[in-house]
């Protein structure tokens, strides 16, 4: 999956080419952010794996909450994946619905197979990585993603105060991510803003607006 999915085309069209594909959880400009992803978009690949393991033909479900970028990325995975051999069925969830799929409370817990999920964070590295440790299955590891050694290397990062020593650490991490096979990452989307020509909007670098900072122009 992680070789079959073309993610600057599942990017590009959920977001009319205005964002950018991501290389990791870590944005740029923060600490851990990666140059590239260790494995990218290469089809053959992908189909002779899938060949090679007898897997062609097989139906993978993928959940998503039900709006128009989401629906329009999962149609483009859709498309990918048939083109290596796998068949997918989307499907969509109100917001109801989809923010408790992955939670172990409930029923669906162990039949997500594929999801397109997106998180907020603060500008630290430790705001995106805090979500996939072991402790967090079934709450918003939804993936069941385990490994002793991410757990370790993210209590350090939290906190280790040298910041070339912290680039190290999530690096690390979303190599780990990566190399266990849970994750095709997508982009860190893009935020609009729009404000009159006679103020000068005050805003945070992630679009978040700061209205004690707002002034005439």
């Amino acid at each position: 999956v992680q070789y079959a999915v073309d993610r600057k085309a599942v990017v590009d069209a959920a977001y009319f080419g205005a964002a950018a594909t991501a290389t990791g959880i870590i944005a740029p400009g923060l600490p851990g952010h990666r140059e590239k992803n260790l494995f990218d978009f290469d089809p053959d690949r992908a189909r002779d794996m899938i060949a090679k393991e007898g897997l062609a033909g097989t139906t993978i479900t993928l959940d998503i909450l039900n709006k128009t970028e989401r629906l329009t990325a999962a149609q483009v995975v859709q498309s990918n994946l048939q083109d290596v051999g796998l068949t997918v069925e989307i499907k969509q969830n109100d917001s109801g619905t989809f923010w408790t799929l992955g939670a172990k409370e409930g029923d669906y817990y162990k039949k997500l197979q594929m999801i397109i999920s997106r998180f907020s964070m603060q500008p630290d590295p430790s705001w995106a990585t805090a979500w996939f440790t072991r402790d967090q299955i079934g709450v918003w590891n939804w993936e069941r993603f385990s490994s002793e050694e991410f757990d370790k290397l993210n209590a350090e990062g939290m906190v280790e105060l040298d910041p070339a020593k912290r680039d190290v650490i999530y690096k690390k991490l979303q190599d780990l991510m990566e190399e266990n096979g849970n994750y095709v990452f997508l982009t860190h989307e893009v935020t609009g803003i729009m404000n009159r020509d006679t103020l000068v909007a005050g805003l945070k670098p992630n679009g978040e607006p700061v209205f004690t900072d707002f002034k005439p122009a």
